[in-house]
């Protein structure tokens, strides 16, 4: 009996340092990185160099480290958003790139090239924020918070997904029961999937593969989709992985309420002759679909602590 109890707690043991190793790993995939190299006037790499991150999105507003001796830098883990980052060292003009948008799983590359200051002074250079990924060679789409509020969707993550080329739904919210709507991508079944939110494995078994993700669509920030060979600290999805970025609230209070309603009077039926004459007499159409939510973040302690909750009844 006490072999059996220690093979257990050995057992159990490597279970709970497995998971250590495996959560942060897929917590990965909710951040993106900036980096790049800086030089000088006559393109030799400049180390030591000051490099600081500032974002709205940053619960600590700055984000500092510095280049090594070859003039490299990285700024991991940044949350999904936009970014103004400073270059600076005695002796050279202050640098400031402004706009630089990190998404979830991309690395952003930013170069600079610093020259000598002559007195105080700094240099802003604006422009597009590079928009590939020259590191990356998954095959995957990103949802920007612009674009998730510009595609005209039916504020579903189901039918979000599916205006990604190669992904599809086998059932709309249709008749079938036990069967709410499963993603299939590049053919892959929809067990094949594996989903995640803000780093947390939310994959579920059986019929209703999907049923961890019946969320409301105004919690989410950024969502990455990736599509045939994918990184290994994902592990197994032969189909497609969905990372979601949840929103986390901020200095200011904001919030925002949606009602939306559609009745039998707004919709119109396909039921044509040949249709009637099959003895089809009326068309599937919805009653009454009344979607309301409401969501709210603010602070808790500036620069500290933030809140942001969100409730849908549909």
């Amino acid at each position: 009996m006490s072999v059996i109890v220690r093979s257990c707690h050995a057992l159990l043991h490597g279970i709970f340092l497995l998971s250590l190793t495996i959560t942060p790993a897929l917590a990965q995939t909710t951040s993106g990185i900036i980096d790049g190299t800086i030089l000088d006037p006559n393109r030799q790499p400049i180390p030591g160099v000051q490099v600081v991150a500032n974002s709205p999105i940053l619960i600590q507003r700055d984000l500092t480290v510095y280049s090594n001796a070859e003039g490299y830098y990285r700024l991991a883990s940044l949350p999904p958003g936009t970014y103004t980052v400073k270059y600076r060292l005695q002796g050279f003009q202050t640098m400031e790139r402004g706009n630089l948008v990190v998404s979830t799983g991309q690395t952003t590359s930013v170069n600079a090239e610093l020259t000598l200051a002559t007195f105080k002074e700094s240099v802003t250079v604006t422009g597009a924020s590079p928009t590939i990924d020259p590191t990356s060679a998954t095959l995957g789409f990103n949802y920007t918070p612009q674009l998730l509020e510009n595609v005209p969707t039916t504020r579903q993550f189901h039918n979000i997904v599916t205006t990604i080329p190669g992904v599809e739904t086998a059932n709309v919210y249709g008749t079938s029961p036990g069967n709410l709507e499963n993603e299939s991508v590049l053919g892959a079944g929809p067990f094949g999937n594996r989903y995640a939110m803000d780093g947390g494995n939310v994959t579920t078994g059986g019929l209703s593969a999907n049923q961890a993700n019946l969320f409301s669509a105004d919690i989410i920030q950024e969502m990455q989709v990736l599509r045939g060979a994918k990184p290994a600290e994902i592990g197994f999805a032969q189909g497609g992985f969905f990372s979601i970025v949840t929103k986390s609230g901020g200095n200011k209070f904001s919030g925002e309420a949606s009602a939306y309603f559609q009745g039998k009077g707004l919709e119109s039926e396909n039921i044509d002759d040949r249709l009637r004459q099959a003895g089809v007499t009326r068309a599937n159409q919805l009653v009454d679909d009344r979607d309301l939510s409401f969501s709210a973040g603010g602070r808790i302690i500036r620069d500290r602590l933030w809140w942001y909750g969100s409730a849908r009844r549909q």
